[in-house]
């Protein structure tokens, strides 16, 4: 089969929705179908093609972005020379009018079968200009969801609360995420005990970039309330150090972790591996505010490494503890039930703790591909 995907950003660009697209990506290459990515060259020093992971990537230039999304030149064109040769084509969403609108027709003009990827619902900073040009992407959305086979969404939870996904009559398949992560390396894990807990101190990860949606305020007031029980409990902040968000928010965040000293630390950027900072840290926390978070890659990453998880009671966001019981929720921007909740897992860490194999049972490349199989067999693309 050749499976053309197509979305804004992709590897080596990091953010939980370009890591589930590639994760399911190079899951069916690794099933030896032949996969293509058509994305955004966001940064001038990416190759136009290569390969990543048996996924062959091409690039198009974004000389320009309209609220931070790349703008690309000459994507059409390409789109149109990849859509002939492709038996399928993937558009994960939320993606830009240009790309939303060039699928539709180029799909359609080919009589190849589109498939939607639905990541999350758009949400864009900004008062009534933003507003407006929601209304316009979810429009564009509509547009390519009348000539879309089918739509994939990860979880029930999310889809029911979706002013997207509600609307539509295009046929729904729940396709749970690929995850991906190693078994952590013991050495590496001794390792950062050994420089962040060398007495012992209680670890609390947050893998996220500095973004206004991310909840990291909602942490950083929380932790002063963890530190009354557990004195030398720390925060390690795994991300990039850039922000995303208005100048007003950025600089208040980073006054409030410069505030708490030592007890927040920000490791920067540790991918492409991730697992022996789950595996050492003693609870993760995932508090994100508003819909742009549909799920948390990072919570189901970190179960397989054996670490809890404390996370938003947000509509996808609650599902892996829900269905696991590895860990515990919180009301979104509620610093003291944040707080509360961390305390009872680091409390009784034991209680919360699941064999590794009872996650990948549900949240694992191979269920996923088995979902994913489903939806290819109902527009009748077969192996």
């Amino acid at each position: 089969m050749r499976m053309l995907g197509l979305l804004t950003l992709y590897r080596p660009h990091i953010s939980g929705l370009t890591a589930a697209a590639a994760n399911s990506l190079e899951t069916f290459a690794a099933h030896g179908h032949r996969v293509t990515v058509l994305s955004s060259r966001f940064d001038s020093t990416l190759a136009e093609d290569e390969t990543l992971e048996g996924v062959r990537v091409h690039r198009v230039d974004a000389p320009w972005r309209l609220y931070g999304a790349p703008v690309m030149r000459g994507y059409r064109s390409a789109l149109r020379a990849l859509v002939r040769d492709a038996d399928v084509v993937r558009l994960r969403l939320p993606a830009t009018p240009i790309e939303l609108l060039a699928a539709a027709w180029e799909c359609r003009r080919a009589g190849v079968p589109l498939l939607l990827d639905h990541s999350c619902d758009p949400c864009l900073p900004g008062g009534a200009l933003a507003r407006v040009a929601e209304s316009g992407l979810l429009l564009c959305q509509s547009i390519a969801a009348r000539t879309a086979r089918a739509i994939t969404v990860a979880t029930e939870d999310y889809a029911d609360h979706s002013r997207f996904l509600r609307r539509l009559r295009t046929p729904r398949f729940i396709v749970p995420h690929a995850v991906r992560v190693p078994l952590p390396r013991p050495d590496r894990v001794a390792r950062l005990r050994k420089l962040y807990a060398p007495n012992g101190e209680k670890l609390i990860g947050i893998a996220a970039r500095r973004s206004a949606e991310k909840g990291l305020e909602t942490l950083a007031a929380a932790l002063p309330r963890v530190r009354h029980r557990f004195p030398d409990a720390r925060v390690l902040h795994a991300g990039p150090p850039e922000g995303f968000g208005s100048r007003g928010w950025r600089q208040r965040i980073q006054a409030k972790i410069a505030s708490l000293g030592e007890a927040w630390c920000s490791l920067g950027v540790l991918q492409p591996d991730l697992s022996a900072f789950f595996a050492a840290c003693d609870v993760l926390v995932v508090p994100s505010l508003t819909r742009l978070e549909s799920f948390g890659l990072v919570q189901v990453e970190a179960m397989l490494c054996g670490t809890p998880v404390v996370a938003s009671d947000l509509p996808g966001v609650r599902v892996p503890v829900q269905h696991t019981g590895m860990g515990l929720l919180a009301p979104p921007g509620d610093a003291s039930a944040l707080a509360n909740a961390v305390i009872e897992v680091l409390t009784h860490r034991e209680r919360f703790l699941r064999p590794r194999s009872a996650i990948e049972s549900e949240f694992s490349s191979e269920a996923h591909y088995t979902a994913y199989q489903r939806v290819l067999d109902y527009v009748g693309i077969h192996d």
